[in-house]
């Protein structure tokens, strides 16, 4: 089942969450300071921006946010020659670079901020969706396109830690 939560800021610092709760045929809004607290209550929290949950926990079980930064390794890796600067795409399985023969570095992990998408159009050209997506400075990746799940790590989000946010995205 999908849970739909929410974290809640007040002038960009984190002041609480918020949950909707399902009994049977109805369900409320119920409020938490802390965000694997064991309690909630009914009183709302003030609050003036809300990020959306995205379902997803990161390796320390922690929730995934839009406007988390998130570090992770890509299911296509782009190896590269510390020498000669080469790139190789995730299908060459050699592990020299054929310029130089030196050996090509391990991929890096890519650290990106996780984002709410909406596309005009899905993967056949038609239609409308909406997704999470990670950006970084280079790119926007679906989570498809991340080898695997446990592989994500919250290291910060947009809002607390706006020095994690890559220079072409701030806003």
């Amino acid at each position: 089942m999908i849970e739909i939560k929410f974290r809640l800021r007040m002038n960009n610092k984190v002041v609480g969450y918020e949950k909707f709760a399902q009994y049977e045929l109805s369900g409320k809004w119920m409020y938490a300071t802390e965000a694997d607290s064991q309690v909630w209550a009914e009183a709302p929290i003030e609050h003036n921006e809300k990020d959306l949950y995205t379902n997803l926990k990161d390796k320390k079980i922690k929730d995934i946010y839009a406007g988390d930064i998130v570090k992770f390794r890509s299911a296509y890796p782009v190896r590269f020659c510390k020498n000669c600067g080469e790139e190789y795409e995730s299908f060459y399985e050699g592990y020299y670079c054929k310029e130089c023969g030196k050996r090509l570095s391990e991929p890096k992990p890519i650290i990106g901020e996780v984002i709410y998408s909406v596309d005009l159009r899905d993967n056949k050209g038609y239609g409308e969706y909406c997704r999470f997506c990670i950006r970084d400075d280079k790119d926007i990746y679906s989570f498809d396109e991340i080898s695997n799940i446990e592989d994500y790590l919250v290291i910060g989000n947009r809002f607390e830690n706006p020095e994690l946010v890559m220079s072409k995205w701030k806003s």
